[in-house]
């Protein structure tokens, strides 16, 4: 399902187009559809229905760009896009919960891109690329533990979107601080493109000195576990 950098896969050199892609971009749509559907009833007549169906479609296109991006600053661009316009739709009641639902979401999604970033920049300088098959190459002569400290960095930026530890924390309060439909999509939908996003990049950019299996493990286990005992001290289903 990875293009392997086939001319007739690839666009601009840079967005894959491939049965991943096609896939993704399905699931995005239909749920996108279905999002837009669910608000169509609350919506109706409001004074920001437009505003609010222009933000829902760029997160869309955000989170496929995200999921089909085979360059590393391609995935930063697709990751601003897939965010920004969540934090606008966090907000977008105007009332104190939901305010505070877009601050904290704003704040985490901002601290994380500053790691991303630098992940980016230092897997860059390690593999003297940003495209992600001959940045593959590169980093495969690098030090093993500075190309782990840059992938570390990079996935601090996926992990967020994908609501995984250490950036999980912006879920709870937007799930109960934003509008029901704003919550149904910003906690679902930008997911499918950062799990996307997550295995083109391990298929496709990192070397195999990367013990992807024990990162993933990792990730997965204090996620599931920091999770379930935080949800303890939670009173609000």
């Amino acid at each position: 399902v990875i293009a392997s950098r086939r001319p007739d896969l690839m666009a601009f050199g840079a967005f894959a187009v491939d049965p991943l892609t096609h896939l993704t971009r399905g699931v995005v749509l239909g749920a996108t559809v279905l999002v837009l559907g669910l608000a169509a009833g609350p919506l109706r007549g409001h004074a920001r229905e437009t505003e609010f169906s222009v933000l829902i479609l760029l997160a869309a296109l955000g989170t496929v760009t995200l999921g089909a991006s085979s360059d590393l600053l391609v995935l930063v661009a697709a990751y601003l896009l897939a965010s920004i316009p969540g934090y606008a739709l966090a907000g977008f009641g105007k009332d104190a919960p939901g305010t505070e639902a877009a601050l904290k979401y704003y704040l985490m999604g901002a601290f994380m891109g500053i790691f991303m970033l630098a992940g980016v920049t230092l897997l860059y300088g390690l593999g003297r690329a940003t495209s992600y098959e001959p940045l593959r190459q590169g980093l495969a002569a690098a030090p093993g533990a500075a190309v782990t400290v840059g992938t570390v960095a990079l996935l601090a930026g996926l992990l967020f979107k994908a609501g995984a530890v250490p950036a999980h924390y912006w879920i709870p309060d937007v799930t109960e601080g934003a509008p029901p439909v704003v919550a149904a999509f910003v906690t679902t939908v930008p997911k499918i493109g950062a799990f996307t996003a997550l295995f083109r990049l391990a298929a496709e950019a990192l070397p195999s000195t990367v013990d992807r299996p024990s990162l993933i493990a990792t990730i997965a286990t204090v996620t599931m576990t920091l999770g379930n005992l935080a949800a303890f001290g939670q009173d609000n289903v």
